[in-house]
Order: C-alpha cells, then sequence, then structure tokens
C-alpha cells in the first residue's frame, strides 16, 4: 500500500510537472494536451483494461501446478499452441481487418474474454486427465482471438492521436500496457490465491480461479466496447493518417 500511494503521489507531482512546462511554452515530455483528447482517453481505457487479462496467464500456472502437481515444463507445453496461435492471427490480422472490418477486433476481445470465463467451468467438470486437453484447447482459441486483437490494436489507437504527439502518445500506450499487467498480476493473482487458501485445496482452488477470470471480465469486455465506439470519437487528427476499417472498407 505504501508503495501503490508514493506511486499515485509521484505520477501527479510528474503531471504537474508537465503542465507547468506547457504553460511556459516548453516542450513536455508527456504533453498534456494529449489527455485533453477524448478518443485517445478512451483508447487508453481501453488498452489498460484488455492488457489486464494478460495476468490470467500466470493465475492458470499457478492452477495447473498446484492444483493437479503439473510441472513447469507440462504447463509450458500446455500453454506453447496458445502462443503459436496467437502469432499467426496476429501476422494475418491487418488482413483480416481489412476484409471484415473493425468489428473483428472489439468483436475478437469479448470472445477472448468469454472463453476465459468458460474454461475454470469446464475445469471443474471434466475428468482429471482430460483437463490439460481442454485447457490447451481453449486457450488456443484465446490466443487466435488475442492476436486479432493485438495486432491492430496500436494502428487504431494511435489514428486517434494527432502527428505533432504520436511519439509521446506511442509512449503512453506503451507504458500504459505495462501498467495493466502489473495491475493484472496483483489483481487477479491476488484474488486467486485470497480464495484458494480458504477452504478445502480442491474447491478452494477452483473458486480462486473463477474470480480471477470474473474480474478479469468485469474490467475487459467494458474496454471492448469502448473500443468498439472508438472510431466515432471525432475524426482522424490529418488527412494523412491512414483510414481507419469498421465495417470491411476504409473510410473516406
Amino acid at each position: 500500500m505504501i508503495l501503490m500511494a508514493s506511486g499515485i503521489a509521484l505520477l501527479a507531482v510528474f503531471a504537474s510537472t508537465q503542465r507547468a512546462i506547457e504553460a511556459r511554452s516548453g516542450t513536455p515530455l508527456v504533453p498534456p494536451a494529449l489527455f485533453r483528447d477524448r478518443a485517445f482517453r478512451w483508447a487508453l481505457f481501453a488498452v489498460l483494461g484488455l492488457y489486464v487479462s494478460a495476468a490470467l496467464q500466470l493465475v492458470f500456472t499457478f492452477y495447473l501446478q498446484v492444483a493437479h502437481g503439473y510441472s513447469a515444463l507440462r504447463v509450458a507445453l500446455i500453454f506453447l499452441p496458445a502462443s503459436f496461435a496467437f502469432v499467426v492471427s496476429s501476422a494475418l490480422s491487418a488482413r483480416l481487418v481489412a476484409k471484415l472490418g473493425f468489428p473483428l477486433v472489439w468483436g475478437s476481445s469479448i470472445a477472448a474474454s468469454v472463453l476465459l470465463a468458460v474454461l475454470p467451468m469446464g475445469l471443474a467438470n471434466v475428468a482429471a486427465g482430460a483437463q490439460s486437453i481442454l485447457m490447451a484447447g481453449g486457450l488456443v482459441l484465446v490466443g487466435l482471438a488475442q492476436g486479432c486483437v493485438a495486432g491492430p490494436l496500436m494502428a487504431i489507437v494511435m489514428s486517434r492521436v494527432k502527428p505533432a504527439m504520436a511519439g509521446a502518445g506511442s509512449g503512453v500506450l506503451l507504458t500504459g500496457m505495462q501498467l495493466a499487467n502489473a495491475i493484472g498480476i496483483a489483481l487477479l493473482a491476488g484474488a486467486f490465491f485470497s480464495v484458494a487458501d480458504a477452504g478445502s485445496p480442491a474447491a478452494g482452488l477452483i473458486a480462486g480461479l473463477q474470480l480471477a477470470v470474473a474480474l478479469s471480465a468485469v474490467l475487459t469486455i467494458p474496454a471492448a466496447l469502448v473500443l468498439r465506439k472508438l472510431p466515432t470519437m471525432g475524426a482522424a487528427p490529418s488527412n494523412d493518417a491512414p483510414p481507419l476499417a469498421t465495417t470491411g472498407r476504409q473510410v473516406r
């Protein structure tokens, strides 16, 4: 708590410093004008919400190792097909978005959240020997969906940033992604262990997993809905900015 409070205080000091530099007609590291852009603020919120769910990989790893005694190697092999699926769908995402439009991005983010929410229920109702197969197969589908989001996400968000602030915008966006990962680990892993340590071991672990994915869904689904509205939040900042596909065709 002390570290969290200190971080918030330092962030407030940094923001105040940047506003003071801007007021003196200087060049702030992070222009406050960036956050006065409504579209960018909501885009950053969407990124934060979507990237929190990345921490579920850590939670699933805990579950498999503690509940079933899987070795680190076996867990890695369960996650490996999902990694390949993510790489493939990320590589194809630009072509898919050009053909199917922007709904593919926010629809895939919702699909990934729903799959992650349903997966623990499946694990609780199948034989122990089949859980590895179910987990690997479910994570492959999640990887395919997440790849369709991660690939175009940077371009989608940056299309809302004025060209003069593109460097600062990309830096804030990448920092937001890292921050979301850290928040996700603290929040989701904390929720998992707070429930997993109570009651019988088997029931506690599955209940902890269900709580973690529920919290993830509470954050990621609203973020996906915000992402859905992003193309309507004002026109592109410049005629030179790349058009954003919303219905399968480029906006002209």
